[in-house]
């Protein structure tokens, strides 16, 4: 029996997906970033609050393109919102290096997860334009509305999982660098469980 299920967990862990490499640099970059700057004599939060950001804005350069293609397939005002998000960022990053307060930088990443969490709740709900965003269905490779509600809540799910794991660090207050080591080995986790989950639980039909 035993040897079962390690047969079973083996073939769950080599079906994993391997991780994509865009979700590996704003990791990296936040990683090195904060390992460089404390080496050249940088305060450790303030390390930590420009790591972070760097990190952040990548993420958000890097996604503007493919946001602005999803934003005119579904139809919505394309500049306007990536106006409103470039905008919000910068805010937020100029907010983070103002204050230089690592506990500030955590919230901020609490409440994109919320933001997030809540959008693909949104979507598995029912909303045709977060659903078609986060999970399109084209002609020709259609995807049945069962399985994209069950994938926008594994969204749901990771979001708050990130935000939960983020909040737990503030809470139980760990030193910096242990901060900067689970949240950077955090991806590779939840990508893991997300995969395995997904093997497990999402439907490949209608029910």
């Amino acid at each position: 029996m035993f040897g079962y299920h390690l047969r079973v967990l083996w073939v769950l862990v080599t079906s994993v997906a391997p991780i994509p490499i865009e979700r590996i640099w704003p990791v990296m970059m936040f990683l090195l970033g904060f390992v460089s700057l404390r080496n050249l004599q940088m305060d450790e939060a303030a390390a930590f609050v420009f790591a972070a950001v760097v990190a952040q804005v990548y993420v958000i350069w890097k996604n503007l393109p493919d946001a602005a293609r999803d934003l005119r397939r579904t139809g919505d005002g394309t500049l306007k919102v990536l106006r409103y998000g470039v905008a919000a960022t910068i805010a937020a990053s100029a907010v983070q290096l103002w204050i230089l307060d690592p506990v500030i930088t955590q919230r901020m990443l609490s409440m994109s997860c919320l933001v997030y969490a809540t959008a693909m709740l949104w979507g598995a709900m029912g909303n045709p334009r977060i659903r078609e965003m986060v999970v399109p269905s084209v002609a020709g490779r259609p995807v049945p509305e069962t399985p994209r509600t069950h994938f926008l809540r594994l969204n749901t799910l990771a979001a708050l999982l990130v935000l939960v794991v983020n909040e737990a660090l503030v809470a139980a207050q760990f030193d910096l660098t242990t901060r900067v080591s689970i949240l950077a080995i955090l991806p590779l986790v939840i990508h893991v469980l997300y995969e395995i989950t997904a093997i497990l639980t999402v439907p490949l039909e209608e029910s």
